[in-house]
């Protein structure tokens, strides 16, 4: 289901994710500080290490436990609490929560369930992580990959493809985020689910949550805001690999080629290097037009 989420431009409750010091105490911004002070309610890992911070900068929130063995069960007591609730944070003993950390079963429950609520991240470091966060994929392993070198193919993406099974997140483009989402389905099944970020932490933050179907019909419609920075997370197992069960897709793009009068042996040479493709295979589709 299509999740789309924009994070101040509306007035709903909100789950923040902030990330806490990993030892010096000092190492907190200042809007994470206001957001844990402001919450009805704070989640945290373990009370007794909280504490702690809470104490130094004179936070008063309740505290809640949600650690790796409970949280399931504080997902079900968090829908009866977010009805109570408008503000609630979450943070794990040091670092970003939902990484190595709890959070991440609690977020992916809200977002499969699509309850209409916020969730979004504060003092989390760089965009992806951000993003990653917030996605509320249960991968364990993730690949960050910047901005793409060759900004015309998606080789660097199928690479990691090919040989990963986790998150594979990376930066685009507002000139190429459209082309880019659309090319994805060339080498993904349509149930591959993908997370946008967009202007993350800034006023028009906006997250877009759904199978890849879902978002490619998103951004090429008149509702998507094609403006500022993007941040793509696709989750990917082998299984979301179109190669072997649907060239349907590659034909196409065969055809274009030839009718760019590329020769046979270019277009071969061309479609296996992008797609990683057996030449073999490749050429038994360019000699059948």
């Amino acid at each position: 289901m299509l999740r789309v989420q924009n994070t101040f431009k509306n007035n709903l409750k909100t789950v923040y994710l902030i990330g806490t010091p990993i030892g010096n105490l000092k190492d907190i911004s200042f809007r994470a500080i206001e957001i844990l002070k402001k919450s009805d309610v704070i989640f945290c890992e373990d009370k007794r290490v909280s504490v702690n911070l809470l104490n130094h900068y004179n936070i008063t929130t309740n505290l809640r436990s949600l650690h790796k063995y409970n949280e399931l069960e504080v997902y079900n007591k968090f829908e009866e609490d977010i009805q109570l609730y408008k503000t609630i944070s979450i943070i794990s003993d040091a670092g970003v929560p939902c990484i190595s950390d709890p959070g991440k079963y609690l977020i992916n429950k809200i977002v499969e369930n699509n309850l209409n609520i916020n969730i979004t991240a504060v003092n989390a470091g760089p965009a992806y992580i951000h993003s990653l966060i917030v996605s509320g994929f249960l991968a364990n392993d993730n690949i960050f990959l910047g901005f793409l070198k060759n900004k015309n193919n998606n080789e660097e993406i199928i690479n990691v493809v090919n040989t990963f099974d986790g998150v594979i997140c990376f930066y685009e483009s507002v000139h190429r985020i459209v082309d880019r989402i659309n090319s994805l389905s060339l080498f993904l099944s349509s149930d591959t689910n993908i997370v946008i970020g967009r202007e993350i932490t800034k006023i028009n933050e906006q997250f877009i949550y759904g199978n890849l179907e879902e978002v490619k019909d998103y951004v090429n419609s008149e509702n998507f805001i094609k403006k500022g920075e993007f941040c793509i997370l696709i989750n990917v197992n082998k299984d979301n690999l179109l190669f072997e069960i649907n060239m349907e897709n590659i034909e196409k793009e065969i055809c274009v080629l030839t009718n760019k009068n590329i020769t046979n042996k270019e277009i071969i040479k061309i479609i296996s290097k992008k797609y990683k493709i057996n030449k073999n295979k490749v050429s038994s589709l360019v000699y059948k037009k």
